[in-house]
């Protein structure tokens, strides 16, 4: 049997799950950025008389750059100074899913970049009298033990989607917490599964080493190559179709 082409990129697949596979599967860089220019707030923040202070805006702002006296950097206090671990929150201002986040750190001083958990929660963790209590932040999204590089940015997936409004980087231990930029990689939580067609399913997938949550997506059951296109063309983030030949 052999089934044309629907679209016109001439790409040959084979299989029903492979169609679906090359045909909704967005990328895991889609996901928009949510937490550019929110409110955010941090645990405490390093002044300097010679640099721009620290403040927790500064992560949120589109400016990755790594060197903190240009003014792109969020500090918390320094060691010493804190009496509580430290923690930077980002107010999403709506419910989001979150698959993933960005992460771009500072030029020098790299190694208080790690040992840190990202927290996603749906109410506001600080109207809790327990806050900033690890346990009170939400929903564990993933928990980063190693350093991040000196100047660079890192995609760090979430281990499952986590939907929330708040979104918090809490480090363990005493020393300061430091960011140039955050990204939330996000889609609205009304679109990220609420209103699935039944029998949709969601898979991890592995994509050049990096472990990465993508909306790969299945239907069992199908009958026909056509069957798939159809469930395909009916996800609201579907991009375009690939064009098939099975014979």
């Amino acid at each position: 049997m052999t089934w044309k082409p629907i679209c016109f990129n001439k790409v040959h697949v084979t299989g029903i799950l492979v169609f679906c596979f090359l045909s909704c599967v967005l990328s895991v860089n889609n996901r928009v950025n949510v937490a550019l220019n929110k409110p955010a707030e941090q645990s405490g923040l390093l002044e300097n008389a010679k640099f721009p202070n620290g403040s927790a805006f500064r992560a949120v702002d589109g400016d990755k750059d790594p060197e903190y006296k240009h003014g792109s950097c969020a500090h918390t206090t320094l060691k010493g100074a804190q009496k509580v671990p430290a923690w930077w929150m980002v107010d999403l201002q709506k419910q989001f899913q979150v698959h993933a986040i960005n992460i771009s750190n500072r030029n020098v001083y790299s190694e208080r970049m790690q040992n840190f958990s990202v927290y996603v929660k749906r109410d506001n963790p600080m109207s809790d009298s327990e806050f900033p209590k690890e346990s009170r932040l939400g929903e564990l999204c993933l928990h980063r033990q190693l350093v991040i590089a000196a100047s660079t940015t890192e995609l760090l997936s979430c281990s499952s989607p986590v939907t929330g409004r708040y979104v918090t980087v809490y480090k363990f231990g005493f020393g300061p917490l430091v960011m140039c930029e955050l990204e939330v990689l996000a889609e609205a939580a009304a679109e990220a599964g609420e209103n699935r067609p039944a029998g949709m399913h969601y898979l991890n997938i592995k994509r050049r080493m990096k472990s990465l949550q993508s909306p790969f997506i299945f239907k069992s059951g199908l009958r026909s190559l056509l069957d798939c296109a159809a469930t395909c063309s009916k996800e609201k983030e579907q991009r375009a179709f690939t064009g098939f030949t099975i014979s």
